[in-house]
């Protein structure tokens, strides 16, 4: 999948950067960086390198200039809802958005809560 990632690189632009993309995604949730830089990686587990970067392709587009300006709002819908969901999918991820779960690196055994 190397072709998708170099696709996925260009369409992100600057957002490419380290943790340039994971910012932009914390400032629209309202969610801190540490938050936000988890649920991605737990959706770009979950979905694969090309689910997740079509996703968040465009997300990207659909949230930043011109897009955010000139797209139709339901444009921008169809491509924002995907990717939140994605990265909002199961009762945990819910919990790490919300707070009440640390965010945890990886999908294995998430939500044992130490005793």
């Amino acid at each position: 999948m190397a072709g998708a990632g170099v696709i996925a690189a260009a369409g992100y632009g600057r957002y490419a950067a380290a943790e340039e993309f994971e910012q932009h995604v914390a400032e629209l949730l309202g969610a801190p960086l540490e938050v936000a830089t988890s649920l991605t990686q737990r959706a770009r587990e979950r979905l694969g390198d090309a689910g997740y970067d079509f996703r968040a392709s465009a997300f990207l587009t659909a949230t930043t200039f011109p897009g955010d300006t000139f797209l139709p709002k339901v444009v921008r819908e169809r491509a924002i809802e995907p990717f939140v969901q994605a990265l909002i999918n199961d009762s945990i991820e819910n919990l790490i958005y919300l707070g009440v779960q640390p965010p945890v690196e990886g999908t294995t055994c998430v939500g044992l809560l130490p005793a």
